[in-house]
């Protein structure tokens, strides 16, 4: 057992929620300890993982794409 100190926004939140589901504020913190931690939060994509995650119907140039957002010319 330990104390934590939560923001009130936070906690107000988290009372919200726990009202909802009909449990208790601690409940719902620890919940989300247990998913964060059992996440992978920290992996990171390498290059090589992420080429090809998306496609389009037409080709485009990305580096002439890049350079029209850098300067605004595309909306």
């Amino acid at each position: 057992m330990a104390t934590v100190l939560i923001k009130d926004d936070l906690f107000k939140s988290i009372s919200k929620i726990a009202k909802k589901k009909n449990t208790t504020e601690s409940k719902i913190v620890n919940e989300a300890i247990e998913s964060f931690l059992n996440n992978d939060n920290d992996e990171i994509l390498s290059f090589e993982e992420l080429a090809g995650i998306a496609t389009t119907d037409e080709s485009f140039n990305a580096v002439e794409l890049r350079r029209k957002i850098r300067t605004g010319e595309l909306e």
